[in-house]
Order: C-alpha cells, then structure tokens, then sequence
C-alpha cells in the first residue's frame, strides 16, 4: 500500500470562504499531499480577538475549500504568546502524523527563515513591524532584514518542526482584501466585551486578578491606570499600547481575565496527546481510522478532552457567546456539546449531533 503524504496548515486567521479557498489551494499544490490537516483556534485568535465568524462555520469553510481534516487548537494553548501557540499547533500536526507543514511568511524565503531561526533569538520578544494592518508602529531590525507577523510565527513554527522532525515549506501572506487574512471584520467588536472586563478589572480583589494568567509583570498597574478613565475600548486599547504592551500582548491578557483563566490552570495543562475534531470529509474520515489504529487519542465529543483544556475550553466558549444575540449564542453552545461537521462526497457539510 502506497504511504500517504500527509501535510498540515495553521490557519488561526482564515475565516471567510476566499481566505479559506487561498490558503488550502496553495498548501495542495506546493506539497501534493494525499490528506491536508488544518488547525484552528477556537473562539479566540492566538492574537486574543474574538473571531467573528465562530469555529464550526471555519471548519465548513476549510471543509469546503479542499481541507479533509479540521482539528482545533485548544485555548488553553492559543493564547500564551506566539512562541507556545505555534509550538502547540506544531505538537497536533506531529500528533496527527503530519510530515510537511505550510505557513505564512511575508517574505516568502525560507532559506532566510531557517537561518534566523538558528540564532538565540526569543521569538516571543520581537517587536512586530508596522504594516497597513498594525495599531503600533513598531519596528525591529535584524541582520538579515526587517520581520514582518507572519516571519516571526514562521521562525517559531520552523524551530518546534526540527524537533519534530517535519519538513516547513513556505507561502506569501495573502494581502489586505476585504475576503483575506487580515480584514477587520473577520474580528468580533471587543466594544461588545469591554463593559464586562471594565467591571471585572475594577472590582475583583488584588488576590484574585493576580491569579490569571498573563497578569503581571506591571501589566495590572498598567490597566488600572487607565480603565477608569476610559469608557471605550478603543480608548481603552489607545492609552495602553506602549513599545512594551503591543496591541496583540494588551488582548491576550483581557481574554484571559474574561475567562479567568488562573495560572494554577495552565501548569495544570499535560503534554498535548488527544486531537480534537472538529470535522472532515470523507478522505479525513479514512485518515481518522488510521491514526486510531496507530493508538493516537482522538476527541470527537467535548466530553473526551482533557478535563483542564476542556474546563478552559467552555469557559471561553462562554465569554465569547455571552453578548451575542440569543440565537446565535445558542447555536454556538450546542455547537460547542456536539460532534464534529461532517462534509460528504457532493452533499454539503453537515453537524453531526
């Protein structure tokens, strides 16, 4: 029997079908693979926005662009920095067997990529360059250039794959059009979560904020400064921003004290060992047997996720659908309980329940 190629994408900003179609299309034909397996945030993108468009509606559009298998990326992962988000994302495509693994990178050279990424550098650290799409124009230089998002997720992503021993290819970044990566309203209004974590933030004792994580290292003083005075989000975001608090840094701790995610929590987090599905198509459904066959942990119901990621996991599923309109919070949450979306051979993807 002929080995399957199976190669993997990280696609935490894709949400629109064009996005989606793009970005699957490219992965297909620069690794001609027999199973291409995604991996997707859930409510939140590693960057801490609430995605507009929730998980199950980005599966079926993954499912529905040419992905065959859709696995999540839990929350308690996703939103620690770029340095654990990438290397989780990597960990699930080992996980799943994946042996070549395609991502973004403005660039677009990968030779380049993989000398920076043999220097001491913390990826974590670098400041993010400013483009059309950045609130902070920030800068950084390195010897071989300046660095763009992506290149810095890339550099990550690149380090966690030799551990695995998985082959990075490269692709340019989609521009800034009104179906593509980086177009505001695949973001939900913060504006929607912002009273709730202006009440939150002003009246949880000090004992009980410094137990979520992220938030430390001055940030709390940092917040407190100014969320009284400021009535927006916007206004909010504006006074925070400096060169050591980036927007994407500012976000990812708010999501964090909106789930109240506690430190204790995240040490709690095992080696990542279960995928959990979120759907596939009918050559995923044959890829699944396999990995079962091979003994890897698969979460096809909420229930089967580890008991702290699955915890994390609902608790953000909540903050997200809590100032939604009742029909849609539903949905989401029955979403959330139920089994994966399944697309079938020429019949559209389908819940199944």
């Amino acid at each position: 029997m002929k080995t399957q190629k199976i190669a993997g994408i990280v696609a935490d900003e894709y949400t629109f079908p064009e996005g989606c179609y793009q970005v699957v299309k490219i992965a297909h034909e620069i690794t001609r693979c027999d199973v291409l397996v995604a991996i997707i945030p859930g409510a939140f993108s590693t960057s801490g926005e609430p995605i507009n468009v929730d998980k199950w509606q980005r599966t079926t559009n993954m499912l529905d662009s040419g992905a065959d298998l859709v696995i999540e990326l839990p929350f308690g992962v996703a939103l620690q920095g770029i340095n654990r988000s990438i290397q989780a994302a990597i960990e699930l495509l080992s996980l799943a067997q994946a042996t070549t693994i395609v991502v973004l990178s403005e660039t677009n050279n990968l030779a380049e990529l993989k000398q920076i990424a043999d220097l001491p550098i913390k990826v974590d650290a670098l400041k993010l360059r400013m483009d059309a799409c950045d609130t902070y124009p920030s800068s950084y230089g390195l010897v071989a250039g300046a660095y763009y998002p992506h290149d810095i997720a890339a550099i990550a992503a690149i380090r966690a794959m030799r551990i695995k021993d998985i082959e990075p290819l490269v692709y340019p970044s989609i521009e800034c059009t009104g179906s593509g990566l980086t177009d505001t309203s695949n973001f939900a209004d913060w504006s929607l979560y912002y009273p709730f974590l202006r009440w939150k933030i002003q009246t949880l004792d000090h004992v009980s904020l410094s137990e979520v994580f992220l938030y430390d290292e001055g940030i709390e003083h940092h917040f407190a400064k100014y969320i009284g005075s400021c009535d927006t989000w916007d206004a909010f975001l504006k006074e925070c921003i400096t060169r050591r608090y980036t927007k994407q840094r500012i976000q990812r701790v708010c999501t964090q004290l909106m789930v109240h995610t506690q430190k204790a929590e995240i040490d709690r987090i095992k080696p990542l060992n279960t995928l959990r599905i979120l759907g596939f198509n009918d050559v995923g459904r044959a890829y699944l047997k396999v990995l079962k066959a091979k003994k890897v942990k698969i979460a096809s119901r909420f229930n089967q996720i580890p008991q702290t990621l699955r915890e994390l996991e609902y608790r953000a599923t909540m903050a997200y659908v809590t100032p939604l309109p009742i029909d849609r919070r539903n949905a989401i949450l029955r979403g959330e309980m139920g089994g994966p979306v399944i697309k079938k051979t020429e019949v559209s993807a389908e819940k199944c329940t």
